[in-house]
């Protein structure tokens, strides 16, 4: 799955790519690109190409292609599927993604989700209100919608500040910026067929159903039953058997490394990763048997030994 999310600042991009990414039952083939996250992690480590980026943040200006793309696309290469954040923001950087995946063979974008609804004022009030980025983790949350976790329940330590670009005078540049590319990004993705406008201005559970509702429901196992020609519960067990076989990949090597010098609670906690990894496999091949009944397949599971030497070649 090939994926992106546009849409203003403060619309959401980011938190629904997330929530998305994560509802898929195997969210590692679609993982999360974010060109504003790629960014701020240059000019936090001051590299050269940092330094020549922080004034276009600092002023909510967007960013040159001829520093963006040589920062992403090489990313997008590596990867099969992927779920894009605020990229493209402009047609020619459309048209550049097009020829990159073009030019590898890789087929246009599947899905473009446009998030829409909220007012430029309404999206102001957003960000400024409340939103807040995890030092620790670069999650985003809000202060009113989606709160932060508490100490107490140890998933995020933070800290969570406002970003250093959440200005009034940089959000401000930065709506101006969307909406003088936006009708023509759009056009560009509605004429290939792949654009999809979603209502941002609902809550945001509201919002991510209506987003999994129109990519046809991939957080459930039967989507993965389907082929161009219709469902068969073969596909799904031959892909689940392949994930499977990864998994125990990754098990057997989580083991090797368990065997190697070192301390013992290194040790320790590499034996019960491969534990945890080894049950995800199980409950992977539990998951396609169950669709093959479903769609009244005989279960045709392949040999999980060659699955997995398969994976580590």
């Amino acid at each position: 799955m090939r994926m992106a999310f546009i849409g203003a600042p403060g619309a959401g991009k980011s938190t629904q790519a997330k929530r998305v990414a994560r509802s898929l039952l195997y969210p590692n083939h679609s993982p999360r690109f974010s060109s504003g996250d790629l960014v701020r992690a240059e000019v936090e480590a001051s590299t050269d190409l940092g330094r020549e980026m922080e004034g276009y943040l600092r002023r909510g200006e967007r960013m040159p292609d001829e520093m963006l793309l040589p920062l992403l696309l090489p990313r997008l290469r590596r990867s099969g599927g992927f779920m894009l954040d605020n990229f493209p923001a402009t047609t020619s950087q459309a048209r550049a993604l097009d020829e990159d995946l073009k030019g590898r063979g890789a087929g246009a974008l599947s899905r473009v989700i446009c998030l829409e609804g909220p007012s430029d004022e309404e999206l102001l009030e957003r960000i400024l209100g409340g939103r807040r980025t995890s030092g620790a983790t670069g999650e985003v949350y809000h202060l009113v919608h989606d709160l932060p976790p508490r100490p107490s329940e140890r998933l995020d330590p933070g800290p969570f500040l406002r970003r250093s670009d959440d200005t009034e005078e940089s959000i401000r540049a930065r709506l101006e910026a969307y909406r003088d590319e936006s009708d023509a990004l759009k056009e560009h993705y509605e004429a290939e067929g792949v654009l999809t406008v979603v209502d941002a201005g609902r809550p945001m559970g509201e919002v991510t159903e209506a987003i999994l509702g129109e990519l046809g429901h991939p957080e459930r196992p039967e989507f993965y039953a389907r082929s161009r020609g219709g469902a068969t519960g073969v596909r799904h067990e031959e892909f689940a058997e392949r994930a499977a076989g990864r998994l125990e990949a990754a098990a057997d090597r989580l083991e090797g490394e368990g065997g190697r010098p070192g301390t013992e609670g290194e040790a320790s906690k590499s034996t019960a990763r491969s534990q945890e990894l080894r049950v995800a496999a199980l409950l992977v091949r539990e998951e396609a048997e169950a669709v093959a009944r479903e769609e009244g397949v005989a279960p045709t599971r392949m040999i999980a030994e060659n699955l997995s030497l398969e994976a580590q070649g």
